[in-house]
Order: structure tokens, then sequence, then C-alpha cells
């Protein structure tokens, strides 16, 4: 009798997780400070640094150091943009 109480009270797995993944979902707020960490630090380390002109040699080298900048720079901007368009996503979220 005991045993069979105590499978009526037990939650099938897949219900259970459910739970536990509702009462760990990060609020609204938090998800919106966790984007902006991230933000602040990526805007913190900057651009890449643009090559001074003594640092091309002008033979078209491949890469040159020009390629490498423009490269990293659309990385750099490509994260920037990502991360700021998830926080716009997250403040037009309706709140929890």
């Amino acid at each position: 009798m005991i045993e069979e109480q105590k499978h009526q009270n037990e939650k099938p797995n897949h219900i259970q997780a459910e739970l536990t993944q509702l009462s760990t979902k990060p609020t609204k707020q938090q998800r919106l400070k966790d984007i902006e960490d991230l933000l602040n630090a990526h805007l913190k380390r900057g651009e890449p640094k643009e090559p001074t002109p003594d640092e091309c040699c002008g033979n078209g080298c491949s890469p040159c150091v020009w390629d490498t900048y423009y490269s990293k720079l659309d990385v750099y901007m490509d994260k920037r943009d990502q991360l700021e368009s998830k926080k716009v996503e997250i403040e037009e979220e309706e709140s929890d």
C-alpha cells in the first residue's frame, strides 16, 4: 500500500524535467543582464587594431594585413550586431 502511494506521488521523468526547467529558467531581467554583460565585454575588447601604413608592403600579399584586418572587423561587427539584436529581442519580450 505504501509502495502504491509512493508511485502515485512520483511524476514521470519528462514532466519532472519540464518542471525543473521551468523552475530554473532565468527571468527576463536576468537574461537581459546576461546579454548586456556579454555586449559590454565585447565592446570593451574593442575593434581590431587598424594596420599602420608601414605594415603593408604594397606587394599584393595574400593575405594582406588589410585583408586580415577587414576579416577581423567583420567578425567583430557581426558579433556586436548579433548581441544587440538579441538584447532588443529580450527587451521586446513580454515580462515574466
